[in-house]
């Protein structure tokens, strides 16, 4: 049986495992492409599912390690500094909003909720880090607006794909609980 610390470092090193596999199946789908080519860069953020488990079952310290490990990993692993910035500055805001607005129910809507205002944020963060390195403000008006749309969208179906994992998850440990198991 595996001691509590040696538990939550499998466990955390899984879903970082987890969350390159899915960023890395991200960059293989060319949602940009399939959207006309008009917006370079788009992704599902299929890995901000695993972020979601961990910003609902987890500690906040725990989200932003995954967070943190995520963001250099892929990009030293895919990536470049630069994709390691504007990720990190994306994934930092996006980070707070989830906890600002995470509530203690994880029910379908507020975990949809949560997930869009993530897509948000983080989409806001990397266009202000853009615009800020370009020195081009104008990048705000003309980029912003339709990544956010594309960012509530996605934010709905990873946070839908979320709350089916954290229902499944809870149920779970639930189950384990009451069975005298713990979690």
């Amino acid at each position: 049986m595996m001691s509590g610390q040696t538990n939550r470092i499998a466990r955390l090193s899984i879903m970082i495992a987890l969350m390159l596999v899915l960023g890395w199946l991200d960059r293989a789908i060319p949602l940009g492409s399939i959207l006309g080519g008009s917006l370079p860069g788009v992704k599902l953020g299929l890995a901000n599912t695993v972020l979601l488990y961990a910003v609902y079952l987890m500690n906040p310290g725990s989200a932003l390690l995954l967070l943190t490990a995520k963001v250099l990993l892929s990009g030293w692993l895919f990536g470049s500094f630069s994709a390691i910035l504007y990720s990190l500055s994306g994934g930092i805001l996006s980070l707070a909003a989830m906890l600002a607005l995470r509530g203690q129910n994880p029910a379908p809507g507020r975990i949809i909720l949560t997930s869009v205002a993530g897509a948000m944020a983080h989409n806001l963060g990397q266009i202000l880090m853009a615009a800020a390195v370009a020195g081009t403000p104008g990048l705000l008006t003309a980029y912003l607006l339709p990544l956010e749309g594309i960012g509530a969208a996605v934010g709905c179906v990873t946070g839908a794909a979320a709350w089916r994992v954290i229902r499944a998850v809870a149920g779970r440990r639930e189950g384990s609980e009451r069975d005298g198991e713990g979690a």
